[in-house]
């Protein structure tokens, strides 16, 4: 009866405790990031930290890089041999008239812009 006693007490004590373990490499895989367009965190960069890295290339080859406007509700996100973020913004061009552009930014595994453009 002891015993019976002792090994229950143990169990229960394992239980409440939890497991120690550390996750496993299949467990983080299942870990699914919900951002916007779907892009998983690059590099520990989120979503915005991308975008925000994507805008400032984009925005140095604009002729009027203040007026930037970025619709957010358009955030695209393609798997090809790297990670492309896509979305739609609105820009002066130099007649000062605003139009609407699309920019497309290339990310490596590690979060690193690799190229950006804009039609």
């Amino acid at each position: 009866m002891k015993k019976i006693i002792t090994v229950l007490s143990l169990a229960l004590l394992l239980t409440a405790c939890g497991s120690s373990e550390v996750d496993t490499t299949e467990q983080k895989e299942k870990e699914v990031v919900k951002t916007r367009s779907g892009i998983p965190h690059l590099g520990g960069k989120s979503e915005a930290g991308l975008l925000t890295d994507c805008q400032l290339d984009i925005q140095g080859k604009l002729n009027n890089p203040r007026s930037m406007d970025i619709m957010h509700s358009n955030l695209k996100y393609k798997k090809e041999s790297n990670h492309e973020l896509w979305f739609q913004f609105y820009a002066k061009n130099q007649l000062n008239a605003e139009s609407k552009h699309t920019g497309m930014c290339e990310f490596d595994e590690n979060g690193q812009l690799l190229s950006s453009k804009f039609e």
